[in-house]
């Protein structure tokens, strides 16, 4: 076991905290343009099938990588003696934040089936959400990556892989569903958030009440009601406002979000296709 000690130590090596905008930040965001053209090019036109195993496969790169994190974010190394390192688990790296959320629905973009009047609705609204509301945490945190970017190399590289693929996955999502990609898939995304909110919720409550985190932070979605959310501008928000108040606002604000959003991609992409060339008609000339 020594063996994997030493390996996590080796994964958890020391670089200088990179800056916003800076050399490390701007070669990730050039990956992950890169990428996204790349699945833009490759599965532009794939049927679902196709479109499917993309997200199946994308997902399973997302589950690596938030391995790669959990082991080594509560991994502590001990220089003396390495066969006494331990892993002491830090709660508010529990996978189910906003940025988790790919974790769970992307298997159910991948699989779950679409052809009854309820199964539809619920992998439509998957779908929309893909596009919509994974997208925006992704460029959340690749955009703004202060609070995320620390000394150690591997979670830098992971985490903003991590959430360059949720970008990825995102914007491709909106390509590939086309003129598909209207109001009326949006106005199904809510679903899902919802959803979440409620679950995240239910974990807050009962994870706390229980002791099972042994009064460490646990703050899912940032919307405990035992722990001031550290999110921008809802920090602000929480302390001075009733807590029904505050969730109420954090539900309709994300919402709009998505939506103003999602104006953003359905007029980019209006535009892009009436910039294309129309494909001339052939013309069948008569065979002697």
């Amino acid at each position: 076991m020594v063996w994997f000690y030493e390996f996590l130590h080796w994964l958890t090596g020391k670089m200088e905290e990179p800056h916003m905008f800076g050399w490390f930040h701007l070669m990730m965001i050039a990956i992950v343009i890169a990428t996204t053209a790349l699945y833009i090019i490759l599965w532009r036109k794939a049927d679902e099938k196709t479109y499917r195993k993309v997200i199946f496969w994308s997902w399973i790169v997302l589950v690596a990588l938030e391995l790669l994190k959990q082991l080594t974010i509560n991994f502590v190394y001990n220089e003396a003696d390495p066969s006494l390192s331990t892993f002491e688990y830090y709660w508010d790296h529990f996978p189910f934040q906003f940025c988790a959320v790919p974790l769970y629905t992307y298997p159910l973009v991948a699989f779950l089936p679409n052809k009854g009047k309820v199964s539809n609705f619920i992998w439509e609204s998957l779908v929309g959400f893909t596009a919509c509301f994974i997208t925006i945490g992704g460029l959340a945190t690749l955009i703004y990556p202060e609070q995320a970017l620390i000394d150690t190399i591997v979670i830098n590289i992971q985490t903003l892989t991590y959430h360059g693929l949720m970008i990825v996955v995102g914007i491709y999502t909106t390509v590939w569903l086309g003129k598909r990609f209207n109001l009326k898939i949006y106005s199904k995304t809510p679903v899902p958030f919802l959803a979440f909110i409620v679950v995240a919720m239910i974990l807050n409550v009962t994870f706390v009440k229980s002791g099972i985190t042994g009064g460490s932070t646990f703050n899912m979605f940032f919307i405990s009601p035992y722990f001031p959310s550290t999110l921008p501008v809802l920090s602000e928000i929480y302390p001075v406002v009733p807590y029904p108040v505050f969730l109420l606002l954090y539900v309709l604000g994300f919402i709009t979000l998505g939506f103003i959003f999602f104006e953003i991609l359905y007029w980019t992409l209006w535009v892009i296709r009436k910039l294309e060339p129309k494909k001339k008609a052939e013309t069948v000339t008569e065979q002697p």
